[in-house]
Formats: C-alpha cells, sequence, structure tokens
C-alpha cells in the first residue's frame, strides 16, 4: 500500500471535503467516516478549532491518500484499514475525515485533517522523512495484519531509489485529485477570456502561478509542483487552448445545441437528486456570466 501528502490554505479546505466526500464515489455516502469531529460539519468544526487558538492562517488543512495494489482489497475491508490508520496516527489529536473511493481501476482511501490540534492547538508539521519514518510503518503494520502487499522503506533518503517512488510521487502531488479541479478552471478561464492573454490574467486571479515555457505549466495554491496543462488531455495544450478562447464564443455552443424530446422517465426512488448539467450547458452559461446576461458569482 503506498501513502502520499499534501497541504493547502483555508479555501482549500472545504473544497478538499467536498470533493472526498462525494456520495459517487463512497457509495453514497457508505464509505465516510471521521474522527473527533462529525463528517457532515467537519468543515465548520475545524474552523471553530482554528479560531479557538487564534491559528487561521497558513496552512489550515492536510491530505493524505493510502492507494491499495489493484484488485488486492475490497471497499470495506479497505476503509477498516484507513480507520485504524487514521485513529493511531491523527486520533488523539486532530480532526479528520476519511473516506475510501472504489470508482477507479484501484481502490484508495482520502484523509483530511485540520492543521491545529482540537486539544492544545499545536499545528501538525510535516517533516522530510516523516512519511518514512512513521507514517509507512503504520501502513505497513496493518497491510502485514490484513495479509496484503507492504512498501520496505527503511528511511527518507531512499525514497527516490524505492522502485515505486514514481508511483508513490504522482499520489504524494494528488494528481487525480487536483485534475478534475485545474481542468474546471482551465475551462471557466477559456470561455471567459477574449485572448490568450486574458486567459492568463483570469488564471493568476484564481489563485494560479503560470510557468510559459516549452510548456504551459499552472500552479494551484496548495500543489508543490506545476502541472503541464498538455498532461490534463489534447484540448489543454498551449495550442489547443489558444485555438478554444477564439472559437468557443456563445454562437458556437448554441449551434452545438440539440433540441431535446421531453420523455417521461420512470423512478423507483423516494428521493429525487437535482438534475445535473452537461458540460456544454455550463459552457453555455459561462458564457452568459461573462457577457453581463447573467450575474457574475465567484468560481467555485
Amino acid at each position: 500500500m503506498k501513502d502520499s501528502g499534501n497541504s493547502f490554505h483555508a479555501r482549500h479546505l472545504k473544497r478538499a471535503l467536498d470533493y472526498v466526500m462525494n456520495p459517487e464515489k463512497t457509495q453514497r455516502g457508505r464509505l465516510v467516516g471521521a474522527v473527533n469531529c462529525q463528517a457532515d460539519m467537519a468543515f465548520e468544526q475545524m474552523m471553530d478549532t482554528k479560531k479557538q487558538f487564534g491559528k487561521t492562517d497558513k496552512r489550515q488543512g492536510y491530505h493524505i491518500i493510502l492507494s491499495f495494489k489493484e484488485d488486492e482489497v475490497e471497499p470495506d475491508r479497505a476503509f477498516e484499514i484507513t480507520q485504524k490508520f487514521v485513529a493511531e496516527y491523527l486520533g488523539d489529536a486532530y480532526e479528520a475525515v476519511f473516506v475510501v473511493h472504489d470508482n477507479t481501476d484501484h481502490v484508495h482511501s482520502h484523509i483530511v485533517f485540520n492543521s491545529v490540534s482540537f486539544v492544545d492547538g499545536k499545528k501538525y508539521r510535516y517533516e522530510k522523512g516523516d512519511w518514512a519514518k512513521y507514517i509507512q510503518p503504520i501502513t505497513n503494520k496493518l497491510c502485514q495484519e490484513y495479509g496484503l502487499s507492504i512498501i520496505d522503506v527503511e528511511d527518507g533518503s531512499k525514497e527516490k531509489q524505492h522502485e515505486n517512488y514514481k508511483d508513490w510521487s504522482e499520489y504524494r502531488e494528488g494528481s487525480f485529485v487536483w485534475a478534475d479541479m485545474i481542468k474546471r478552471d482551465l475551462d471557466a478561464c477559456i470561455l471567459q477570456a477574449n485572448d490568450f492573454r486574458g486567459f492568463l490574467e483570469l488564471l493568476s486571479e484564481k489563485g494560479y502561478e503560470v510557468k510559459q515555457g516549452k510548456y504551459l505549466a499552472v500552479r494551484p495554491q496548495g500543489m508543490t509542483r506545476f502541472r503541464r496543462c498538455k498532461t490534463l488531455g489534447e484540448n489543454y495544450s498551449q495550442e489547443a487552448i489558444v485555438e478554444r478562447i477564439a472559437k468557443e464564443d456563445l454562437s458556437f455552443y448554441q449551434s452545438q445545441n440539440e433540441e431535446r424530446q421531453a420523455e417521461i422517465v420512470k423512478c423507483y426512488v423516494k428521493r429525487y437528486r437535482r438534475a445535473k448539467m452537461s458540460g456544454l450547458q455550463k459552457r453555455y452559461y459561462a458564457k452568459l456570466y461573462r457577457i453581463g446576461k447573467l450575474k457574475k458569482k465567484p468560481y467555485s
């Protein structure tokens, strides 16, 4: 089992909690748990702790991902292991939400926890080598108890030599967690910009750092490394972005919008979920915001 970590500022804390507790990824919330707080009130309780000790600045939360070998563990067993990890590593001092996602090829769990201890107000600190010294030994011990694969890392200096370091490093950056968020922001800026320069300015307003060289790369607040836009898909290379800015206007989406026939849908559940907008509809309304037809609201 691999694990990885990330930290972020206050405005990303709620976004991270909302993301990890997504009902569609946690069996309608069945694979959601918490320690020292209530899952549905976790953000408010974490913020109350910060205010109580006067520590509402700088790093406000941390995110750990535990990744299990593909087809080696069932979601319920992964949840049980994650619960034990959280209890041992954080349970005495920090408010934390933990979940298991089973919507990908391999089961993995997310742990989002407060940077401020509810016991004494001390801030959590991650030092270089803590992964090999403290975190991985706990995960190895738990995996051995359940007969699962482990990673043998003797000390932090050997992390890069380890055969699993590349995979671990990708999870440490939370690549699959951040990708959707970055793409959403890129799409919004593409739709609102009149040219590439305006696109870069909009990204900057959202708190992104932008690096222009051979490849366009961006870094949102809380992510430790830049992400090349072209790695997000063929629609996100610099050339594609410039083309999309010029092409994707209101008339473009109106011409793409196909009239749908009304139909009666029989539903066998008692509670009905609110219908989600399609990607086309979202872009259409983003354009309406840009041209002033709708009241503009802060994104995300």
